[in-house]
């Protein structure tokens, strides 16, 4: 049933907004989402409403957000215009680039296997062995550990691993099934910088290319396996040759000009770009567009960060030269910011990048001399928590059995940040946590929390890398967590754990946040942009000091890899349960031994305790 303002009801009769998605939006919009689809044909979102009038009140919101997406996508398309061929020497140079990265990635597992700590697997088998319970280890357990190279247990698994992927490879690459391969596209084109159309014949030309680099670097890492002294090639630069040589024409202004009447944007977007390309132009002159290289770009992205702000009488009409030696004598003037550097420095490279998709540029190794260069931004997030903060903000009445501050719903305000510093979740993987994503491992009977997405839901995740296991560490335990749980069961399997910040109430886990932003201001902790996210950054350490594997800790985190010695063991699952990959990777013992070094030396926790709200 539709009523207009993109309301639709779902065959359970919940009302969703859902927008189609112009095709020339529709893979930036991809991107944007970062769902590890080709394109997007529709944004859609559920309500969680079967309410009329209600879901006509939540509607507008949800739609103000769809256009962000939109203009996000617009902005990608400007930056990064999509192409539909590839020279060769693009395609042999992104193929090579793979290939070597693949057999650095098994140099550097095999260098480092040693520190790789497996006394925590031995000491599950032990236990589980002393308790007198059944259990099967995949890989055998070494009697030591040796001070160089692999154990036992890791050359075993890595041989297995081998034996089960370089067959399903080769069948692929027999079969030219590129798809086996698109996330390694994905990831390999965003690394070259590149905006290739999937249904152009250049997609499946690389996707070829790269699958029998894929094939060759397994069968390389399979005779390595046997002894076999196979070298790793150089990784090749992502730049071009600086010795090729380069056409001198159309300069930077010739590529303004043709960007400016090819597009149709506003004014202010049109000025903006002009100014970036003036000052450009008075720093380094106006270059022939494929002669500008990287060092350009820097010494550009420098000078900008000159510029001071505001910019009074003579200085309103300096050139960017004047203004670089002006700061000399003034060095501590206040500047603009880096989001107003990002954005000059910006308007150049999609001018650069113009040129390139325009045939002004010819040379087939060319590449964007402006990419990942532009300033870090301030970290929205703040970064972690110093350790007199953390003990702030955990001895506070909040967390002490104090009464429940206004503002904070409840037990969300509780419960949310203790889960963020103890799982490490995004507050979007929490705010959406269900009854049913709290399960209970039987092999190990450790409970755990699954994140994982279901769109029906409302439930999204911010890359395929976020869906995973996380076991609940032993404190939320003693805490009370799975009390909680059991109090949300009564409501059925279905029922949000915090329903005030749910996608049933698309507003809430904003205003929570901007409440919890308060509260710790409250407690004088005014730092930067600290906030929920911050315990992210404290959990994400707190790994690296219980020496929890890299891998391990990235898997734990949500965070994508991708190198093939990190895909060793990977399963192929289907959405709804790539939750469990994770599992499948380390196994469920691995995973609860990593969580259980998590700890925070600057927290008594032991003084923590829950009162239900």
């Amino acid at each position: 049933m539709y009523v207009g303002m993109g309301l639709i009801q779902n065959e359970h009769g919940v009302w969703v907004v859902r927008r189609k998605v112009q095709k020339r939006l529709q893979e930036p919009v991809a991107r944007v989402l970062n769902n590890g689809k080709e394109r997007q044909t529709f944004l859609q979102r559920s309500l969680g409403t079967k309410d009329k009038k209600e879901a006509t009140r939540l509607a507008p919101e949800v739609l103000v957000s769809f256009r962000k997406i939109l203009d996000e996508a617009e902005a990608l398309l400007a930056e990064r215009p999509s192409r539909t061929s590839l020279a060769q020497s693009e395609i042999d140079r992104i193929a090579q680039f793979h290939f070597a990265s693949a057999l650095a990635g098994d140099d550097e597992f095999t260098r480092e296997g040693a520190k790789v700590d497996e006394d925590g697997a031995r000491s599950i088998a032990s236990q589980l062995t002393e308790a007198g319970v059944e259990y099967t280890m995949p890989f055998p357990l070494d009697g030591h550990q040796p001070t160089y190279g692999l154990t036992n247990r890791q050359v075993t698994k890595r041989d297995a691993d081998l034996a089960w992927w370089l067959p399903i490879m080769r069948d692929a690459l027999t079969r030219g099934n590129i798809s086996m391969i698109s996330e390694t596209m994905g990831e390999l084109l965003n690394r070259f910088h590149l905006n290739l159309d999937p249904k152009s014949p250049a997609y499946r030309q690389l996707g070829l290319a790269v699958l029998r680099a894929d094939v060759r670097a397994l069968e390389a890492l399979e005779r390595r396996s046997r002894g076999e002294p196979i070298d790793t090639p150089p990784i090749v630069h992502l730049e071009p040759n600086a010795e090729q040589p380069t056409p001198t024409g159309h300069a930077l202004r010739d590529a303004f000009a043709g960007w400016k009447k090819d597009r149709k944007c506003s004014a202010g977007v049109v000025g903006e770009y002009e100014r970036a390309c003036d000052l450009f132009v008075q720093l380094h002159g106006n270059l022939p567009v494929a002669k500008i290289t990287r060092d350009h770009a820097r010494r550009f992205r420098e000078a900008l960060q000159d510029v001071p702000y505001p910019r009074p009488g003579k200085l309103a009409k300096a050139t960017l030269p004047e203004l670089v030696e002006w700061r000399r004598t003034n060095p501590n003037a206040p500047k603009i910011k880096h989001k107003s550097v990002n954005k000059l420095f910006g308007g150049v490279q999609s001018i650069v990048n113009w040129a390139r998709e325009n045939g002004m540029i010819t040379a087939d190794m060319w590449s964007d001399p402006f990419h990942k260069m532009q300033l870090r931004a301030d970290d929205p997030t703040g970064g972690p928590f110093e350790p007199n903060q953390l003990q702030s903000l955990f001895a506070s009445s909040l967390f002490t059995g104090g009464e429940p501050p206004r503002g904070g719903q409840g037990d969300v305000a509780f419960w949310l940040p203790m889960l963020a510093l103890l799982t490490g979740a995004r507050r979007g993987e929490l705010a959406t946590l269900q009854v049913g994503d709290v399960i209970k491992d039987e092999a190990t009977g450790s409970w755990t929390l699954a994140i994982r997405e279901d769109e029906d839901a409302g439930k999204t995740l911010k890359t395929k890398a976020s869906a995973r296991t996380i076991p609940v560490h032993p404190e939320l335990v003693r805490l009370g967590f799975l009390d909680l749980v059991a109090a949300a069961r009564k409501r059925g399997n279905d029922a949000w754990l915090f329903p005030p910040v749910s996608p049933s109430k698309p507003c809430g886990a904003k205003a929570w946040t901007k409440w919890f932003g308060g509260y710790l201001g409250g407690l004088g902790i005014n730092e930067g942009h600290k906030g929920l996210h911050s315990l992210r950054h404290n959990f994400k350490d707190a790994l690296r000091a219980g020496s929890v594997p890299e891998d391990l800790n990235d898997a734990l985190m949500g965070h994508s890899v991708a190198t093939i010695g990190r895909r060793y063991g990977a399963r192929a699952r289907h959405a709804k349960h790539r939750h469990k990959v994770i599992i499948d990777r380390f196994g469920m013992a691995q995973l609860v031994e990593a969580i259980g070094k998590v700890s925070y030396p600057a927290i008594d926790l032991q003084a923590v305790c829950w009162r239900a709200r």
